[in-house]
């Protein structure tokens, strides 16, 4: 979670590793090393020690051995609080995402099947549906709808969101923003297109 953090996650990255991520379980993860050593201790077994782990240069080796430590000096129990906190940030972020998918429900428009490639053009979102929710609500609808139409393309940043933002709630008509992916989104109508750019045509040539 703090490399996260240094790094300027947002609230979904504040929940850091999950117990469980689709296949993937964790049956360790909040168990402490003292009690991971008891146990091992209690049953005669001795732990397979992994050198990495006392390499310095590693971020996760500095953030145990300094940031931690030092935090610990502040409050004994900065740890658990902090795995609290990763817990109440993966529980605010799921609840948001499952809010931002009903928004992005309410405000889409049915939109044409692209002729050529036989899949979805593009979404359009009524800008006064948006306004309804609050902005942080629509932040996440606009992250949603990128994925949808981007697939695995990511370079979705804060200042994108943010002129998303403004051409929903200040964009006159035709005001248009590009954003990665080859992707673009207009407003036109009231209502915010969010659409693959348009290919140029060849021009002439070998």
């Amino acid at each position: 979670m703090l490399l996260r953090l240094a790094r300027g996650t947002g609230l979904a990255g504040l929940g850091a590793m999950r117990p469980r991520r689709g296949r993937v379980i964790r049956p360790l993860l909040y168990a402490t090393r003292a009690e991971v050593e008891g146990y091992l201790h209690d049953r005669g077994l001795v732990a397979r020690r992994d050198a990495t782990n006392l390499d310095p240069t590693f971020r996760r080796n500095y953030v145990r051995a300094e940031i931690l430590p030092r935090m610990a000096h502040l409050n004994p129990q900065a740890g658990p609080a902090l795995a609290a906190l990763a817990d109440r940030a993966a529980a605010v972020a799921a609840w948001l995402d499952d809010e931002a998918k009903r928004a992005l429900d309410a405000a889409s428009e049915p939109v044409a099947r692209g002729r050529a490639r036989g899949d979805t053009a593009g979404i359009r979102l009524v800008a006064r549906n948006l306004l309804g929710y609050h902005p942080i609500v629509r932040e996440t609808v606009f992250a949603q709808a990128f994925r949808r139409l981007a697939g695995r393309a990511s370079g979705l940043t804060r200042r994108h969101l943010a002129a998303l933002e403004a051409l929903v709630v200040h964009g006159h008509e035709g005001a248009a923003v590009d954003l990665p992916g080859s992707l673009r989104a207009r407003r036109a109508r009231g209502r915010i297109c969010i659409e693959h750019a348009a290919r140029r045509p060849r021009t002439g040539g070998t």
